[in-house]
């Protein structure tokens, strides 16, 4: 299954980490914020990050520009999102370069300004934002606002795979098994790594690689349980998959992967021992 397109507009808006006030927590290892101590009122919290924001703390500055943004707590202000995003941004705060990167794409709250937003994506990628590493190797790949580059679009994608980003591990795959690099057992590896994960699009095609004997060893029975944990998820080609490779199969093996798919979690892979 190739991967579908993802216009970089739509891949940066908006903006991975969902905050609100209800559940404003410490994500760096800095001093913990006022706002989290328990039995605040939703306007007292309002008011103690806007306090912390203003004598710069990056962290509260970032989450008052996703307040702003949401319209929660506060009234909703794209405008003062930007103002609140840069100054957490100018601070190093990844979350923040990415948000304003998105904000800079779209327009909204700023002029809209492509050089920008990928100035703002490309340190939020450094500084570590797995999210932000994804939408630039997928760039790298396209040739997307920057120039067209396998190697870099890699390189990208493998950080953000490597922090447990599913859709970066399965676009690796892509790469080893429809090119631009080909190699089959790769391909397998990276496909697996996110169908043990879940990732239900990573499922169907390693379904598929066991069928075809693609990168891995040909095995029916394998392959009838990743299309039963992508149709589980409710993956309609799954359903019709399924079934047809259920039929190839002999009872003891239809058995087999009965068990297996009842008994999979999260994380495991299903490889032979």
């Amino acid at each position: 299954m190739k991967i579908r397109s993802i216009p970089l507009l739509a891949a940066l808006l908006l903006i991975i980490v969902d905050f609100g006030v209800q559940v404003i927590f410490n994500t760096s290892e800095a001093a913990p914020l006022a706002t989290e101590k328990k039995g605040l009122t939703l306007e007292r919290k309002v008011a103690l990050l806007q306090k912390e924001a203003g004598a710069g703390n990056a962290e509260a500055q970032f989450i008052l520009g996703r307040l702003y943004l949401k319209g929660d707590g506060v009234p909703k202000d794209a405008a003062k999102a930007v103002v609140w995003f840069q100054k957490a941004a100018m601070q190093g705060n990844a979350s923040a370069q990415y948000n304003l990167s998105g904000l800079y794409a779209t327009g909204e709250g700023v002029l809209k300004d492509g050089a920008m937003a990928v100035v703002w994506l490309q340190k939020a990628a450094v500084n570590g934002n797995v999210d932000a590493q994804y939408v630039l190797g997928l760039m790298y790949r396209k040739g997307e606002s920057v120039p067209k580059d396998a190697t870099k679009a890699i390189e990208w994608l493998q950080k953000s795979a490597e922090q447990g980003n599913t859709d970066a591990q399965h676009v690796i795959g892509d790469m080893y098994r429809y090119g631009p690099f080909n190699d089959p057992a790769k391909a397998f590896e990276w496909i697996q790594k996110a169908a043990a994960q879940g990732n239900i699009d990573a499922q169907v095609d390693l379904a598929v690689m066991y069928g075809n004997g693609e990168g891995v060893g040909r095995d029916l029975v394998r392959s009838y349980v990743w299309f039963s944990l992508a149709a589980a998820q409710g993956n309609e080609l799954s359903k019709s998959f399924k079934k047809m490779t259920e039929a190839r199969l002999t009872p003891a093996q239809r058995t087999e992967g009965q068990r297996l798919s009842s008994n999979w979690k999260k994380g495991d892979n299903l490889r032979k021992p």
